[in-house]
């Protein structure tokens, strides 16, 4: 009997090896849900994801008649619509300018805000960093007329 060439086994060794890799990986195509991850997760989430969607709304309903759709409003008078703009920058330029020369006060400073440090005479102090204010308790209002008989 003769042997066959080095070569040609190999090929054969490099052919049964890729045939045996092929019919290996073909089991992997479909995992049983035993031990599937994905479907444990499914499991422990209580199958929400597994659920039916429900039919969107108006599938019960007939198609819609489009010869009913409202025609095309008319177009927009672009005159009217530069007197809005130019109005809007002017009144951007006001606010700007106003901005600018009453700038807001720092409102961490007790000049500028006498309500959260007291008289902002300097009497009293600054709350200490990372306490907490209480805000003092506002008035009721009072009643009206004859109704304070009948408020609790």
């Amino acid at each position: 009997m003769a042997r066959m060439p080095a070569n040609r086994r190999a090929a054969l060794r490099h052919g049964a090896a890729a045939l045996a890799l092929a019919s290996l990986l073909g089991g992997c195509n479909s995992v049983p849900d035993a031990v599937n991850p994905a479907s444990w997760w499914h499991h422990l989430e209580g199958g929400e994801i597994a659920r039916q969607r429900p039919p969107p709304p108006g599938a019960d309903q007939p198609y819609p008649n489009l010869a009913t759709v409202p025609p095309k409003p008319a177009a927009i008078d672009q005159k009217a619509l530069e007197k809005i703009t130019q109005g809007l920058v002017a009144d951007q330029s006001v606010a700007a300018a106003n901005a600018a020369a009453a700038p807001l006060a720092d409102p961490s400073s007790p000049s500028a805000s006498p309500q959260l440090f007291g008289a902002g005479n300097g009497a009293v102090a600054p709350p200490a960093p990372g306490s907490t204010m209480v805000p003092p308790p506002t008035p009721r209002p009072q009643p009206v007329g004859g109704l304070s008989a009948s408020l609790p």
